[in-house]
C-alpha cells in the first residue's frame, strides 16, 4: 500500500479583481493526483505560481482542501478534525525553503528541535528529550555544543540542518522538501543534497522534493511530477523524464537547463510566453498559448494524464512524431 495518496485534489482561494473588486476563486491546485510509496522520493517540478508549494501544504493541512482526497497510511487526512490532524502530524514534517526565516531567533538550538517533541511526545522527561536532540544534531553533522546558541550564530547551511534535525526528531514517515536549497551557494547545496539521500536511506523516509533544480531533483527523486497552472502534466521514473520527456512544457523546462559548454549555451532558445492567469486559465489545454505543437483541438480538450508507457502525461499530442518535430 502507498504511504501517500492524494486523489484529484483542488485547493482554492477567494480573490478580488477587477474595477468591483468581484470576489472570484482562484483555483491554484485543479484535480492533482499523486502517490509516494514508503522509502520513495518524489520530485514535483515547474515554474514559480504552478502550485507546487500550495499543493504541499494542502497535504499537511496547513491550507484548506476545496476537494478531493489526501490519505497518508490509508487514512484519509481531509475528514479529520484540527486536534486529530495535529497529532498525525507527527508522521509528516515539512522543511522550508528559507532556513534562517523557519527558526524563531529567540530559540536555543536545544528549544528549537526539541520543540516537536515537546508537542508530540509529553511522555519523554527533558533528559530523553535531550539526548534526542544531540542524536539528530550530530547526524545532520552539528556538534552537540551547538544546542544552546542561537540560529544567527550559523550560516545558511547550518541553519538548514537544523531545520532538518527539526523534522527529523520525530522520526516521520514522510518530509516534504519545499525548496530547501535554493537559498544556498552550489557547494553548501551539494552537501545538503547528499544528506538527504543518506538519511533517506538511513532511515527509509519518504520525501517529496520540491525544487527549480532539475539538477537535485534528478539527483535525488526516483520519480518525477511536472505541473504547469495548478495541473500534473507529466509523471514519470526520474531517468525516463530526464531522458525521454513526453510533454512540450517538461521538454521546454529540460531545454532551458544551461549547458556546461557556453557556445551550446547561447543556442538556448527559452520558453515563450507567460504562465495564464488562474483566475481566468485557457481553455482546453492550459500550456497551449506558449506550445508551438498546439493544434485546434488543444483549445477544445482539455487532456487528463494518460499512459504512454512508464511516463503519464496530459497532452492529446503526446507520442506523436510530428509533435516532437514542431519543438
Amino acid at each position: 500500500m502507498s504511504l501517500l495518496t492524494v486523489r484529484d485534489l483542488a485547493v482554492e482561494f477567494p480573490v478580488r479583481s477587477g474595477f468591483l473588486q468581484r470576489r472570484r476563486m482562484l483555483r491554484a491546485v485543479d484535480g492533482v493526483s499523486l502517490t509516494v510509496e514508503p522509502g520513495e522520493a518524489l520530485g514535483i517540478v515547474g515554474e514559480s505560481g504552478c502550485g507546487k508549494t500550495t499543493l504541499a501544504r494542502a497535504i499537511l493541512g496547513l491550507v484548506p482542501v476545496s476537494s478531493g482526497s489526501v490519505r497518508l497510511d490509508g487514512e484519509e487526512l481531509t475528514a479529520l478534525d484540527a486536534g486529530t490532524l495535529r497529532r498525525r502530524r507527527a508522521k509528516m514534517q515539512i522543511v522550508f525553503q528559507d532556513p534562517l526565516a523557519a527558526l524563531d531567533p529567540r530559540m536555543t538550538v536545544r528549544e528549537l528541535v526539541a520543540e516537536p517533541l515537546r508537542v508530540h511526545r509529553p511522555d519523554l522527561s527533558a533528559a530523553e528529550r535531550s539526548a534526542r536532540v544531540a542524536a539528530i544534531l550530530e547526524r545532520v553533522g552539528l556538534a552537540s555544543t551547538a544546542m544552546g546558541r542561537y540560529p544567527h550564530q550559523f550560516s545558511g547551511g547550518q541553519c538548514q540542518r537544523i531545520g532538518i534535525a527539526r523534522a527529523l526528531v520525530l522520526k516521520p514517515d514522510l518530509v516534504i522538501c519545499d525548496e530547501p536549497v535554493s537559498a544556498l551557494d552550489l557547494s553548501v547545496r551539494a552537501q545538503i543534497l547528499g544528506l538527504l539521500a543518506g538519511l533517506q536511506q538511513e532511515m527509509g523516509l519518504s520525501l517529496i522534493f520540491i525544487a527549480h533544480d532539475l539538477g537535485a531533483v534528478r539527483q535525488l527523486c526516483q520519480r518525477v511530477l511536472v505541473m504547469y497552472a495548478g495541473r500534473v502534466v507529466e509523471a514519470a521514473p526520474g531517468e525516463r523524464l530526464f531522458t525521454d520527456p513526453c510533454h512540450p512544457y517538461t521538454r521546454a523546462l529540460l531545454a532551458a537547463v544551461p549547458p556546461p559548454d557556453p557556445e551550446r549555451a547561447r543556442r538556448i532558445r527559452p520558453l515563450a510566453g507567460e504562465p495564464p492567469s488562474l483566475l481566468d486559465p485557457p481553455s482546453g489545454c492550459r500550456f497551449r498559448t506558449r506550445c508551438p505543437a498546439a493544434i485546434d483541438a488543444c483549445a477544445r480538450e482539455r487532456p487528463e494524464c494518460r499512459a504512454l508507457g512508464e511516463t503519464q502525461v496530459a497532452c492529446i499530442r503526446a507520442g506523436e512524431v510530428e509533435a516532437r518535430a514542431e519543438l
